[in-house]
């Protein structure tokens, strides 16, 4: 049965993907949730130069290269960004977000703060993503997992529609070892894009360890 639930999971991943790309969402988003990271990086380098987008592609660029492990192109983009930008309250996230996987949690928490003044503390995606440093600290927590859900919680008070939160959310309960309600999780960020890829291979994948 195990074996059946992982091809399952793989299918409904791939399926809402191809899906996914034909509509005019967030491609850039989705193709980082593929790990396509080179398709994602033309998405969001062809955004720069559009003022109403530039704000979160650089943060998105940097966030891309974080996720590779490569902290100082992670650094040049989060800081181009405010440059760019002074307000820029989400490239103050991702500078916080270098600093969290450095293991400077006092650093990281300079930025995030910075990120909070003003509109950032209303901004449902700045709250999601300092949920999403802590949730994946090196070596989490359990201080810091809790603090994560509390922002993720807040994101969602925020944007009740934020299925992005939902999965991190998810993932956050997952290293709580509280299945049922990453589950719940999962399953809300479906309901709300029932062509999130992510969700339905996260969601798959603790099916089976549940099974």
């Amino acid at each position: 049965m195990t074996n059946n639930w992982k091809y399952i999971a793989l299918m409904a991943a791939a399926f809402p993907a191809t899906a996914a790309f034909a509509q005019t969402g967030d491609a850039g988003r989705k193709a980082v949730d593929l790990e396509r990271y080179e398709e994602a990086k033309s998405i969001y380098k062809s955004q720069l130069g559009n003022k109403n987008s530039a704000d979160n592609a650089y943060f998105a660029l940097g966030d891309i290269y974080l996720r590779t492990e490569k902290l100082d192109s992670a650094a040049y983009y989060f800081n181009q960004g405010i440059s760019t930008n002074k307000k820029s309250y989400i490239n103050r996230v991702g500078l916080g977000k270098i600093a969290m996987q450095q293991g400077d949690q006092a650093k990281a928490e300079q930025q995030f703060n910075e990120a909070l003044s003003g509109k950032g503390k209303k901004d449902p995606f700045v709250l999601a993503m300092i949920g999403e440093a802590y949730v994946n600290a090196p070596n989490a927590t359990e201080a810091q997992i809790n603090k994560g859900i509390d922002y993720l919680k807040q994101s969602l008070e925020r944007d009740n529609k934020n299925a992005l939160a939902n999965v991190i959310l998810g993932d956050a309960y997952l290293k709580q070892k509280k299945g049922g309600e990453a589950m719940s999780s999962y399953d809300r960020a479906i309901q709300l894009d029932d062509n999130y890829a992510t969700a339905y291979l996260k969601r798959g994948q603790l099916y089976t360890k549940l099974s």
